[in-house]
């Protein structure tokens, strides 16, 4: 039966030799004992002959078919094989390369060719060398490996087609091809996101036990069949053992636990147990040291097979810093609220002797003392003075130098002072023998740098000692008293200030209401002067016009030329003075408010026109020229016509006094709600210092007898009052040697 499983040529071979023996073998004898003469035996021998011919043709015909068939199927074995490769070649996720030992590579992988970024061809012109980092040294350790053994698997790196690094698990074999060439393999696999998900666990796993280790916490998982636990070597530690114990069971843990917690902490565990419910408390612990530590516990369930619970893992940490801190907070709060109490005594109380007994009283409540004093300190006379006390047998007011003590240690040294026992100090006072004081502290009163004295408490009788919080809380209270007792001094002497302030103000009242009747009085006086004076100058000035006028028409007879020339020059300066009188009777009414607008519908067009009608003489005389731009947009609006036209003519009329060559030119055009008009000169313009002082009264930029212009600077006042008044504004822009430009805008208020 083993026959049945030789390969078919070796089993014909073998079947041919033991037929062609056998046949040697007893082929003769059988023919001889056939055969009964010579040419039978002949004929027999003929017969064996091709017997024999006839057996090996079939045997070598089944040995040839046997082998067809065979190669056929190996053949076609191979092309499966070879079908099966080419498939997981071309669909492996994983990059392969087929490649030769000395670095070529014949082909690429999808794969390969996405992982390195790369064509099939370009990674066969580079070759092994283009996709290796040169920088790290395992590449030459691995291909020793592989040559030595054959193969060889681990981590290499790879360099991108942008020449960026990455990190690869490798699996490379050497093996021959049907040629007998030597071939090597090589698959591929980028593990950067694994080894950056490996660093980032164990960084994750670093800052956790950094922060168990930091933070005094500790890590359990209780078996919750037999109670044996698993720990960290930071949850021994907290119950003070500095390595780990072999062995630590939940009844150990009970042991640490304060007797006066146990019950509860064991009411908790057990009814955590038995409802499957976290386990989370507080307690304190006596630890192997017979140190007390409070420490908080937090366990969860962990679920086994079958679902339900046999293990519970939670931390452990040692709270005795925060239970301490809550318990300074709670105290602190308490003593914040007492200082709040005394703050709001030191606020509200403004009598200073009555400030100081509440404090000294609230001080030793406050430091549970038995006694509290208040000094003030006199720097004059380097005195203290007692100002309050509760049980101290000195009177208060009692005064005493600055030459020992602990007061008098505080005011030289502006430091808090403490002292054990006052019995045993060198420099107690014997007067104070009597009060059996013990320890005693005592801090400035300092405000602004300013020593005002000392706020002290002592024990009497009793061997309790103040403590460094018992220090800066007085510290803390004798800044606030410091700041009290300055501020009742302050509302004392502001109380005194306030008092001669009112008195120095009620006589500046009375002076002032002197002073303002003699100014109304003096108003009046001039009031009645201006209208005495507009009567008595304006009616003269009126005629001496009106018969100026008469004589220059010839109607009282005829003039020369010199009686003409001279009856005009008489006929303008009373023109002229009597604007000036007008001037200054607008000027008073607009102070005294007296000035009434008369607002009714006008051509602004015309009363433009007929300012300019006026003024056209005066640039003519000059050789200036006189232009005007109005709008076509610019017609009837509601104002007074008359205080329009004073405002253009005053404008107009400075413009050309002020202009030697050049022109003057008006502007006016509407705009969106108002109507604006500027006039324009080419003159000999205004400082920047100068334009400030254009609308004030009586004030001229020429100043002094070398005035080269009349007037008296009353013209651009009297023009900024009646613009305002008629709901406008006005403004100038200029430049010294160049000309100005005055605007002034109307509220367009149409019929």
């Amino acid at each position: 039966m083993k026959l049945l499983h030789l390969p078919a040529a070796l089993r014909i071979a073998l079947l041919y030799l033991l037929f062609g023996g056998g046949w040697i073998l007893l082929s003769d004898h059988l023919l001889a004992a056939l055969a009964r003469d010579v040419a039978t035996l002949t004929r027999l021998q003929t017969v064996k002959g091709w017997a024999f011919v006839l057996v090996s043709a079939l045997l070598i015909y089944h040995l040839v078919h046997s082998s067809l068939h065979s190669m056929r199927q190996t053949e076609a074995e191979l092309r499966q094989s070879e079908e099966r490769y080419r498939q997981l070649f071309s669909n492996s996720m994983d990059a392969i390369l087929l490649t030769a030992p000395d670095g070529s590579i014949f082909a690429a992988n999808p794969a390969a060719c996405a992982l390195f970024g790369r064509t099939e061809q370009e990674i066969q012109r580079i070759g092994r060398a283009g996709l290796m980092a040169k920088t790290d040294a395992r590449w030459q350790a691995a291909l020793t490996e592989r040559a030595r053994t054959g193969r060889f698997r681990g981590e290499l790196t790879f360099r991108r087609e942008d020449g960026a690094p990455f990190e690869s698990e490798i699996s490379t074999t050497l093996f021959q091809n049907r040629e007998g060439q030597a071939r090597s393999n090589m698959i591929i696999r980028d593990i950067t996101a694994r080894i950056q998900a490996e660093q980032a666990q164990r960084e994750s796993e670093r800052r956790l036990h950094f922060a168990l280790q930091k933070s005094h916490t500790g890590g359990w998982d209780l078996d919750l069949v037999d109670h044996t636990a698993h720990r960290t070597l930071e949850h021994d530690r907290i119950f003070g053992y500095e390595s780990l114990l072999p062995l630590w069971t939940y009844e150990m843990f009970l042991d640490h636990v304060l007797p006066e917690d146990q019950a509860e902490v064991d009411r908790q565990f057990q009814a955590a147990v038995a409802a499957g419910a976290d386990w989370n408390f507080e307690c304190r612990i006596r630890r192997r040291d017979g140190v007390v530590r409070w420490i908080w516990a937090a366990g969860e369930h962990q679920p086994g097979e079958n679902g339900q619970a046999r293990r519970m893992a939670g931390i452990v940490q040692d709270i005795t810093a925060r239970k301490e801190g809550e318990e300074a907070l709670r105290r602190r709060a308490g003593e914040f609220a007492t200082l709040y109490d005394i703050a709001h005594d030191l606020i509200i109380q403004g009598d200073l002797p009555a400030l100081l007994e509440t404090v000294a009283q609230r001080t030793a409540r406050l430091l549970g003392a038995a006694d509290a004093t208040i000094y003030l300190y006199d720097p004059r006379r380097d005195e203290l003075e007692l100002a309050a006390a509760n049980v101290y047998a000195l009177s208060r007011g009692a005064r005493f130098k600055v030459d020992g003590g602990v007061t008098s240690q505080v005011v030289r040294t502006r430091r808090p002072a403490t002292v054990a026992d006052y019995r045993r100090w060198t420099q107690h006072r014997p007067e104070l023998a009597h009060l059996d004081l013990r320890a005693v502290i005592a801090a400035p009163l300092i405000y602004q740098e300013e020593m005002i004295g000392v706020l002290g408490v002592a024990e009497i009788g009793s061997d309790r000692q103040f403590t460094s919080a018992d220090v800066r809380l007085l510290e803390l209270l004798a800044a606030q008293v410091a700041v009290a007792i300055q501020n009742v001094r302050l509302r004392e002497a502001l109380t005194a200030y306030n008092w001669e302030l009112e008195k120095r103000v009620a006589e500046r009242t009375q002076q002032l209401e002197e002073a303002r009747t003699r100014a109304e009085s003096a108003d009046r006086v001039k009031s009645a002067f201006l209208a005495t004076m507009s009567h008595e100058l304006r009616t003269p000035l009126n005629s001496i016009i009106g018969f100026t006028g008469v004589l220059l028409q010839g109607l009282a007879g005829p003039l020369n030329a010199e009686q003409s020339k001279q009856m005009g020059m008489a006929r303008d300066s009373a023109r002229h003075l009597l604007a000036l009188i007008n001037d200054v009777l607008d000027i008073s009414k607009i102070e005294a408010g007296q000035l009434e607008m008369q607002r009714a519908p006008f051509d602004m067009r015309a009363a433009i026109e007929a300012a300019l009608k006026l003024v056209l003489p005066q640039a003519q005389k000059k050789g200036l020229s006189l232009a005007a731009a109005i709008g076509a947009n610019v017609g009837e609006v509601v104002s007074d016509r008359r205080r329009v036209e004073q405002i253009l003519l005053n404008l107009l009329s400075n413009a050309v006094k002020f202009t030697e060559r050049g022109e003057v030119r008006l502007e006016c055009r509407a705009r969106a709600g108002f109507i604006e008009t500027s006039v324009h000169d080419t003159g000999i313009g205004i400082r920047a210092e100068d334009v400030e002082k254009l609308f004030t009264p009586f004030r001229q930029i020429e100043m002094g007898l070398n005035r080269r212009h009349e007037g008296t600077g009353l013209g651009l006042s009297i023009c900024k009052n009646l613009v305002e008044m008629l709901g406008g504004e006005i403004r100038v822009a200029s430049e010294w040697g160049r000309g100005s430009v005055f605007t002034f805008t109307l509220p367009l208020e149409k019929t």
